[in-house]
């Protein structure tokens, strides 16, 4: 009996060794988790700010259409983009991969299970204020099957839909858009 409680004893102190370590150290490996939205709230009121216009290219299966448009509303031109959050709890469901090309940081998160909609995003250069984002969602469920991949930085952006009904039409479109400076007025 006296063994078990030596044992007990020596269990608590254990315990209470290692929670009592350094919180910075524990802190400090956590990855921090870039914040999609904020980052396309901040692009839209900069754009809106700087009178920014768009080049938009929609592409169907046989259609183009170029629609130059001096006053964008870039909340809802970016809302795409802004949507693809990682959620409330990015660590949870994203596993964070820093590496560095050519002097250059870039992070991907990509999605722990084969369900998350969004499958990886990967942010390139500063974290801060990156130079290009890609984002690569899947859904396949038995309804349809979609695979879209949307591409954005300062200058430009892509959005590109693939999807295939169990029963119907195929749909494959391309969104793209030029951001323009502001129109010189004389």
């Amino acid at each position: 009996m006296r063994s078990a409680g030596l044992i007990v004893l020596f269990i608590i102190a254990m315990m209470s060794f290692f929670s009592c370590g350094d919180k910075e150290s524990v802190t400090g490996n956590t990855p921090s988790y870039f914040n999609i939205a904020d980052y396309f709230a901040s692009e839209s009121g900069r754009l809106e700010k700087g009178n920014f216009r768009l080049e938009k290219t929609i592409e169907g299966k046989d259609t183009v259409e170029i629609k130059i448009i001096d006053t964008p509303d870039w909340k809802s031109e970016l809302e795409p983009f802004s949507k693809a959050t990682l959620g409330n709890n990015p660590a949870m469901f994203y596993l964070a991969d820093t590496f560095f090309n050519d002097n250059a940081q870039h992070v991907t998160y990509s999605a722990r299970d084969s369900v998350t909609p969004l499958r990886s995003v990967t942010a390139y250069g500063n974290m801060e204020n990156p130079d290009s984002i890609l984002f690569i969602r899947k859904v396949s469920n038995m309804y349809y099957q979609s695979f879209d991949t949307m591409f954005y930085s300062p200058g430009r952006y892509l959005i590109r839909v693939k999807s295939a009904a169990r029963v119907g039409k195929d749909t494959e479109f391309r969104l793209s858009g030029i951001i323009l400076p502001p129109s010189i007025q004389p």
